[in-house]
């Protein structure tokens, strides 16, 4: 059963949907394109120009721009000189994986992550994709950083086989 909201009412930019499995819920319409709070990008086909400039979006708001533009400033001066850099908001981990270097970017302070998304350009893929074009990284709430993608996260991926969580108190 699925139940279309009217325009002007109470669940308006929400879908009514009922399954007998799961029961009645209500499901958020998602934003058009370009209205999103943040946005995830795919992993680009060619490296970046530059993987660490700021974009512009409504959601990226004076306070987050400056936030987001001290970390991407921090992350562009170690990926240039990495023995030379120290970092005040990030831990950076090296690794290696079969095609090169990655890095591990574990932010002081999570608020980092919110203001990357809402104000930086972050790809996401799956931890397969990233390790079929020989490459790892590090799960959320850790970004990555490597040269052919710029900054992305591994979307964690449902495991199939779970068991469903019982139903009751």
């Amino acid at each position: 059963l699925y139940s279309e909201s009217s325009p002007g009412g109470m669940f308006r930019g929400f879908h009514l949907t009922f399954m007998p499995s799961v029961g009645l819920y209500i499901n958020p319409r998602p934003p058009q394109a370009g209205q999103e709070t943040f946005r995830v990008y795919a992993l680009p086909a060619s490296p970046p120009s530059n993987p660490f400039e700021l974009r512009t979006a409504a959601s990226c708001t004076p306070e987050l721009r400056a936030t987001a533009m001290q970390a991407l400033g921090e992350l562009r001066s170690y990926v240039a000189n990495p023995a030379g850099t120290k970092t005040a908001l990030w831990s950076i981990t090296a690794h290696t994986a079969k095609s090169g270097t990655w890095y591990d970017l574990d932010p002081g302070d999570p608020a980092l992550i919110g203001a990357l998304l809402s104000c930086g350009r972050i790809a996401n893929a799956s931890p397969e994709a990233i390790v079929d074009k020989g490459w790892d990284g590090a799960m959320p709430p850790h970004l990555n950083y490597a040269a052919p993608f710029g900054l992305y996260i591994i979307r964690p991926q449902p495991n199939p086989n779970r068991s469903p969580r019982p139903s009751g108190p």
